[in-house]
């Protein structure tokens, strides 16, 4: 038996052992944790023996011409009709996971099974089914750092679809689209912090005087305003920028996880953190904790999580109709559940007079560069 097969078989065994929605829950991952994307290079379109692209191409040729309502029924039409259960691979958590496939489920009467952990998980596992060219996920779901590389080894399919609309067209790429965005922002424990204290700008926040934290693996946000907000905004040289990091690390503490920083704030045990979520923050703030994060300091540096067809989809019809329920009653639930919804036009998100940069592709595709100075300041 060759190696290829034995793989396959061994998948097979895998899978057919438990369920995807059986696997065990593990933390969310932070967008610095799941840039990188563990995968065979050889794993690439065209080269396994499984491939949706010719499926996903027939759906597209019987919706042509269609809009609106009756786009959607022939859609629901070729899922129900010819496909099964879809399967989903996610770094979202099952508790907001959860809401999303039972509203899906609801409206199309299709079955959704998920595979849920931790991005580098995900992805690794999917690229391992490509090259041994089992068809496990019809779409994936995760940051856009993972999904950046997915997308450059050829694992993602394109997508098209009028309901992107919705979205800025920053926020729409050929292969993938945003569901939701991970927001860093500047927090700040109003019982310690006096409006006169609060920070007003990045600077300030860098060189506050005070107790305040810093999250180590974000190295994706430092890199954003680096190169975005004091380079291309304020005219420093990247070495400029960089020392106003370097300093400001001399007396901050750092405190892996967003979650855990928020809980020190709230606990009273800083001051200040340089970047909480945003929607972690909004989340204590009306569980009645005495936190702040206006007036804003900006830019606030928005991350996209995105969502994809697979390379080797066998549920092209259902899997396009997943994603056009994301872009637009999905990101309702969104905001229901706590996130903060990628669209613009949904009452929840951030608000329109904040001014929102993106995460810098290019820190993420450099990422070796920008972690190696963010664990040189903090171990400095």
């Amino acid at each position: 038996m060759s190696s290829k097969h034995l793989l396959v078989l061994l998948l097979a065994v895998l899978l057919a052992c438990g369920s995807p929605t059986d696997v065990t829950e593990t933390t969310q991952e932070t967008p610095a944790e799941a840039a990188s994307t563990a995968g065979p290079e050889e794993a690439t379109a065209g080269e396994t023996g499984v491939d949706g692209s010719a499926g996903l191409d027939a759906v597209y040729a019987q919706l042509e011409g269609l809009e609106g309502d009756e786009r959607e029924a022939r859609l629901v039409e070729l899922a129900q009709a010819e496909e099964g259960e879809l399967s989903l691979y996610t770094a979202m958590t099952l508790d907001d996971a959860n809401p999303l496939i039972d509203e899906f489920e609801s409206m199309y009467d299709l079955s959704v099974s998920i595979y849920r952990a931790v991005a580098d998980t995900v992805a690794a596992r999917y690229s391992q089914e490509v090259a041994a060219g089992f068809p496990g996920a019809d779409l994936i779901g995760m940051n856009a750092a993972p999904l950046i590389g997915l997308d450059n080894d050829g694992l993602l399919l394109p997508l098209n679809t009028p309901t992107t609309a919705n979205l800025t067209e920053s926020r729409v790429f050929d292969n993938w689209a945003s569901t939701w965005l991970n927001v860093y922002t500047a927090a700040w424990n109003t019982d310690l912090v006096s409006p006169d204290r609060a920070p007003s700008s990045w600077e300030e926040v860098l060189a506050f005087d005070g107790v305040a934290a810093w999250e180590p693996r974000d190295w994706d946000w430092m890199g954003t305003l680096v190169l975005d907000h004091f380079m291309a905004e304020k005219g420093m040289t990247e070495e400029e920028a960089i020392d106003l990091f370097r300093q400001g690390a001399q007396d901050v503490q750092a405190i892996n996880g967003h979650t855990a920083m928020l809980e020190f704030l709230a606990a009273g045990e800083l001051e200040m953190v340089a970047s909480a979520y945003l929607d972690t923050v909004t989340q204590f703030m009306g569980n009645g904790v005495p936190l702040e994060w206006q007036p804003a300091v900006e830019p606030l540096i928005a991350l996209p999580d995105g969502i994809a067809i697979t390379q080797n989809t066998q549920r092209p019809a259902s899997a396009l109709l997943f994603i056009d329920f994301m872009m637009t009653r999905g990101q309702e639930v969104l905001v229901e559940v706590g996130r903060i919804p990628a669209s613009p036009n949904v009452e929840g998100g951030i608000p329109s007079d904040v001014d929102v940069i993106g995460v810098n592709f290019g820190v993420i595709e450099d990422r070796d560069k920008w972690d190696g100075i963010m664990q040189e300041i903090i171990q400095g």
